[in-house]
């Protein structure tokens, strides 16, 4: 997977938006919010560690399109950790597309 930080300021949240297909960074570029923001695309690997999101005592995770399947399908590999976002947000996409 690609990382992309739109916003890093060292915050105690985060927002994890795992982007369409080939949608690419820029679409999401002007998000602004108290929380650091971490953009993800590119799904052929679901490689993204969550050993780096641990530090943030909230994160609310949002699928966008085909992001809301790499999401879920990401979340389930994780099954077996104790890391999970606090909140999941699904917009314009399914868990079976």
């Amino acid at each position: 997977m690609i990382r992309h930080w739109l916003q890093q300021r060292d915050n105690d949240q985060l927002i994890l938006i795992f982007a369409g297909w080939g949608l690419g960074p820029s679409v999401f570029a002007q998000v602004q919010a108290e929380a650091d923001v971490l953009l993800v695309e590119d799904y052929r690997q679901l490689d993204l560690s969550p050993a780096p999101l641990r530090h943030y005592a909230q994160c609310t995770a949002l699928g966008y399109s085909f992001g809301v399947a790499a999401l879920l399908h990401w979340l389930a590999r994780l099954a077996a950790t104790d890391w999970r976002p606090d909140r999941l947000v699904a917009i314009n996409g399914t868990a079976f597309p």
